[in-house]
């Protein structure tokens, strides 16, 4: 899960200004990732990142993402939150066609949950799956 993580960020870092690695910041146990899964993930993270880059924590020097991911009772949980972005006064009026692909492969493919916190300090995304759901 973490180098499948880093490989869909790798751009962003080597696009950072100061080419700070940091500005990523990656943690969770190795969990073995069917291919199908891994597609879907890499899908939601890049759509994640790309945003973040145009809008988010990833658009501003000194901004930066944590993603953190969990297994626990048959479930897999990750964690994205942007740091020091500009202060988000609303969430988006619209969800973009990236957006939607993304929400749709979690939900489809996945049978995941996901849950968007539009915080005024940056955005936090919470993904939940069931762990078999990882295999496919």
């Amino acid at each position: 899960m973490g180098e499948l993580i880093r490989k869909v960020l790798s751009p962003y870092a080597e696009l950072a200004e100061t080419r700070d690695s940091a500005r990523t910041e990656i943690e969770g146990p190795e969990i073995a990732v069917g291919a199908e899964a891994a597609t879907n993930i890499a899908l939601f993270v890049h759509e994640l990142a790309t945003n973040a880059a145009k809008y988010g924590a990833l658009s501003v020097p000194g901004g930066r993402v944590h993603i953190s991911w969990t297994v626990a009772q048959g479930r897999f949980a990750l964690s994205w939150r942007e740091i020091g972005g500009p202060t988000i006064t609303a969430p988006p009026q619209r969800e973009g066609f990236g957006s939607e692909l993304a929400r749709r492969s979690v939900s489809g493919q996945l049978a995941g949950d996901l849950v968007f916190h539009w915080n005024p300090d940056g955005l936090v995304v919470l993904l939940s799956a069931e762990t078999e759901r990882l295999a496919l």
